[in-house]
């Protein structure tokens, strides 16, 4: 990660380079002013451009995608930033009972949680929380995802919290680390960066520890603490100036959606975004945003990029393999709901047919009748009009 400090805003911008794309980061440090942190992007733009680098902004706040909109930036919906509201945190009554059950649960079977700074580890911890991460990532097809989400590496920072789930034979079960949110110089909340837990812990032990930390920081008197973004969990667009533009948005709404669909058995983001609802949060929409449409291919290689850095041939056939394998089950499942529909409009017209010919044979007879009524009627006009010319 690169840094580029604004001595105009006195801000800085942080940004990463992946193959000619310079994407910053959420927000420029230093300032919560959206109009403050747009000058700073844009001051950034310009420094990019004279490098021949591409700029753009990703998981950015809406107030800051707002601001650049004026100044001609385009942005679309990536994610949703699930955040709670510690002044509003209570784990009574009926919408937190998961995590109260889970909490209760844990205290039954002698879960204790442990909270220090990566310096106040033991080695015997650290090692295990190493073993612990690298087991995890060990499951997965890809290799750990970068750029947006914490890994083993950013524990070790001063300013971040680690709550462990430690057993009563000392084991840790699970793990959690808090960065830091500030505000002129003070900590007013609490982002949740690093989430591991051991295959046999109990369920709902990761409830337990989010929990314990809403506990824990209301009472350090913070304003909030944050889920996280569940990267691509929605893309819905915005801040369409034109008929063109809107199409780009269309059409780049697709493909995150696309890419959202395909990299679910893969990552599990709607997974992510289902098990923070749980604790019922605000949800706050992330963006990206850019200059110009036109570079938008280039920023999507870039962010793939960002994100895993160290694919590997093997892995992306693995990957490969995988998406297929979603898709031929998709596939099968669409197959499947086609021959239903069908089967259910054929017994239906089946049915209209059978209905229909009840109305008609029950209608026959009587329309028979009428038939000779008339007939009967008929003739007996013409006889009557015979005796009448006949007298």
């Amino acid at each position: 990660m690169h840094s580029w400090l604004d001595r105009d805003t006195g801000t800085l911008v942080p940004f990463r380079l992946e193959r000619g794309v310079a994407i910053i980061l959420a927000a420029p440090l230093g300032t919560s002013d959206a109009d403050i942190s747009a000058r700073a992007v844009l001051a950034f733009a310009d420094y990019a451009d004279a490098r021949g680098w591409i700029p753009a902004l990703y998981s950015a706040p809406e107030s800051l995608t707002k601001a650049l909109r004026e100044h001609g930036w385009a942005s679309v919906e990536v994610g949703e930033e699930a955040v709670i509201p510690l002044a509003e945190w209570s784990t009574k009554g009926k919408p937190r009972q998961d995590i109260r059950t889970s909490m209760n649960r844990a205290a039954r079977e002698g879960l204790e949680v442990k909270w220090c700074t990566f310096d106040e580890l033991t080695v015997a911890e650290a090692k295990d929380i190493r073993a612990l991460s690298e087991a995890w990532v060990g499951e997965k097809p890809l290799p750990e995802m970068g750029f947006t989400l914490g890994g083993f590496r950013e524990l070790d920072d001063p300013d971040t919290v680690i709550g462990m789930a430690v057993s009563k034979d000392g084991d840790i079960l699970a793990v959690t680390s808090w960065m830091p949110v500030w505000r002129d110089g003070v900590v007013v909340g609490r982002i949740l960066d690093f989430m591991r837990r051991t295959p046999n812990s109990m369920n709902g032990v990761m409830e337990m520890l989010i929990g314990s930390a809403a506990n824990r920081f209301q009472e350090d008197g913070l304003e909030e603490i944050s889920l996280s973004a569940a990267p691509l969990a929605t893309s819905a667009s915005t801040g369409a100036q034109s008929t063109a533009e809107a199409g780009e948005h269309a059409l780049l709404d697709r493909l995150l959606e696309e890419l959202s669909k395909r990299m679910e058995p893969l990552y599990g983001f709607r997974s992510l975004l289902s098990f923070k609802r749980k604790f019922k949060p605000e949800y706050r929409p992330l963006y990206l945003a850019y200059p110009d449409a036109v570079e938008l291919p280039a920023i999507g290689f870039g962010l793939t990029n960002a994100y895993l850095p160290e694919l590997t041939l093997s892995q992306s056939w693995q990957a490969v393999r995988m998406i297929r394998g979603s898709e031929r089950e998709r596939a099968r499942r669409e197959a499947e709901r086609r021959r239903e529909q069908q089967a259910a409009a054929k017994r239906e017209r089946a049915a209209a047919a059978t209905a229909e010919q009840a109305a008609v044979a029950e209608t026959a007879p009587a329309e028979a009748r009428n038939a000779a009524a008339d007939q009967g009627e008929s003739a007996q006009a013409a006889h009557s009009e015979r005796e009448s010319q006949g007298s």
